[in-house]
C-alpha cells in the first residue's frame, strides 16, 4: 500500500481529505498513522485539534508538543 511505502502520500492524502471536507476520515487516517509510530506534522496537528475540540486537553497538548519536533515528515 502507498501509505507504507511513500511518506509524502500520507501528507497529501490528509490534505486532500481536509480540502474535501472529510474531517472524520482525516482524523481516522491520522490516528492510524500515529498508531504505526509515524510522526507527521499534519497528522499531529489534526489529532491535536480533534482532541482539543473534544476537550481532551492532555492528548491535545501531547500532539501539539510533537509539532515542535523536527522529523523527516515535517522538514
Amino acid at each position: 500500500m502507498l501509505k507504507k511505502e511513500h511518506p509524502n502520500y500520507n501528507v497529501q492524502f490528509i490534505r486532500t481529505l481536509i480540502l474535501l471536507g472529510k474531517f472524520k476520515q482525516a482524523f481516522s487516517f491520522s490516528k492510524s498513522i500515529q498508531e504505526e509510530g509515524k510522526d507527521i506534522f499534519e497528522a499531529n496537528l489534526l489529532l491535536g485539534l480533534n482532541s482539543f475540540i473534544n476537550k481532551d486537553y492532555i492528548s491535545a497538548e501531547k500532539s501539539f508538543n510533537k509539532l515542535n519536533e523536527i522529523t523527516p515528515g515535517n522538514i
